[in-house]
């Protein structure tokens, strides 16, 4: 390794895929056993990516290393743990080629913890933490004393704020509640990545948490539920509190936060191949008069651009996670969708830098809309740093002349839903 390379501490840090991971009554082994992926992308300070680059993987305290079972990236062949002091241990793993870092953890029978870790680069970096922690725990041990959740407004139906695009949910005391507890937060038993930590238990009941309406499906019941983590992994659940969001809520992106990236291209039903198709400030009916066309019936097709040059800061990197949220107001009518795909790894054509990612819309989302407004955001997720794009939005114009028509109205007689 090079004595003048300028590392990004950041770039160090380790990304576990996975949040939370249900304890098992069994030794999970690769290579085909059940385990939370590891990763990091190690970059200069101007963004490039660093190849074989070895980076020390340090024991934290209450996530030790014998309590699971840990392989570099191939699968099979397990790391060497070696002693730093008689209370450290640590083990080596290098970029590869092209700057990325991959590891394995394999959770061992019935044995619950916190596992995050720290990293360094030897005489190049400080220690730097995970950017965040997998909870293996036993999510299904239900705790009659826990309190259900307090969702502020709640009578079976939401209290909902027109002006917000949150919710308010305040931490209430629980038995046996502790100083370093971890309160994870689920709907319908998924975890919502939301966690609230305990450093002081008696603010708990003076403390809130906020929480988008989107992660509730309008007019549907929804099960809140939370679980509360100790810090050696021992968890306790609450029964789930049936809610229903009626709707309403302030269904525009979120406001206030940095955005980065190019908004995305949208493209009529037409298709996506010619940049006559492309809508700038409004959707007509004739936009979306194509449809049927189209394998799901899209009324309108959304583009990202990629690319694969790190100097570029306006364009998502290749191999990314983009969520795209899609909302549509149409007094009183609301429709919020969302999608989560990743940005292709190479490049549309040889000897380019960029590559597309495409969404498709089916006419169920932006047809019969008499006078609204659309807006189109997106969410990127590159080894754990969470980034935003630029906000796309147009009016929307797409009721047929006399009135609203079933269905999508093709001949196939389908009606599709979900982005695709």
């Amino acid at each position: 390794m090079q004595n003048n390379i300028l590392i990004d501490e950041n770039s160090i840090s380790i990304y576990f895929e996975t949040d939370v991971f249900q304890i098992l009554d069994y030794d999970s082994l690769p290579p085909d056993g059940e385990c939370i992926k590891a990763i990091a992308l190690i970059r200069d300070k101007e963004g490039k990516p660093l190849p074989n680059i070895p980076v020390t993987i340090l024991e934290k305290e209450y996530a030790y290393f014998d309590q699971v079972n840990i392989y570099h990236a191939d699968k099979s062949t397990p790391v060497e743990i070696k002693n730093i002091t008689a209370d450290l241990r640590s083990f080596s793993v290098a970029s590869d080629d092209n700057g990325k870092l991959v590891f394995y953890i394999y959770p061992k029978k019935s044995t619950p913890l916190i596992f995050q870790v720290d990293s360094m680069v030897m005489n190049k970096t400080d220690r730097i933490s995970s950017k965040n922690k997998v909870y293996i725990i036993d999510n299904n041990n239900k705790d009659l004393g826990l309190p259900s959740p307090d969702i502020i407004g709640d009578d079976g139906k939401l209290w909902v704020d027109p002006t917000s695009n949150f919710f308010t949910l305040i931490v209430k005391d629980y038995p046996g509640a502790r100083r370093n507890d971890t309160i994870l937060f689920f709907v319908n038993n998924k975890y919502i990545k939301e966690s609230f930590f305990v450093e002081d238990v008696n603010k708990l009941g003076n403390s809130a948490i906020r929480f988008l309406y989107n992660i509730l499906r309008k007019n549907e019941l929804s099960h809140f539920s939370y679980t509360v983590v100790d810090q050696t992994g021992m968890a306790r659940s609450s029964y789930p509190q049936s809610i229903i969001y009626p709707g309403g809520g302030y269904n525009q992106p979120i406001s206030g936060i940095k955005r980065t990236y190019d908004h995305c291209i949208v493209y009529n039903s037409a298709g996506y191949n010619s940049d006559n198709n492309i809508i700038r400030n409004s959707i007509h009916e004739k936009d979306i008069a194509h449809r049927c066309s189209n394998p799901h019936h899209e009324g309108l097709f959304i583009k990202i651009i990629g690319t694969s040059d790190y100097r570029d800061k306006t364009k998502v990197p290749f191999g990314a996670e983009i969520t795209l949220n899609l909302y549509v107001n149409d007094y009183p009518n609301t429709i919020y969708q969302s999608k989560s795909k990743l940005m292709p790894t190479k490049p549309d054509s040889y000897g380019d830098v960029t590559a597309s990612l495409l969404f498709g819309v089916p006419l169920k989302y932006v047809g019969h809309i008499n006078s609204g407004r659309i807006h189109v955001d997106f969410q990127v997720n590159y080894y754990g740093d969470i980034s935003y794009g630029n906000i796309w939005q147009a009016n929307i114009y797409t009721m047929r002349p006399g009135g609203e028509l079933s269905g999508d109205a093709c001949p196939d007689g389908k009606t599709w839903s979900d982005i695709w």
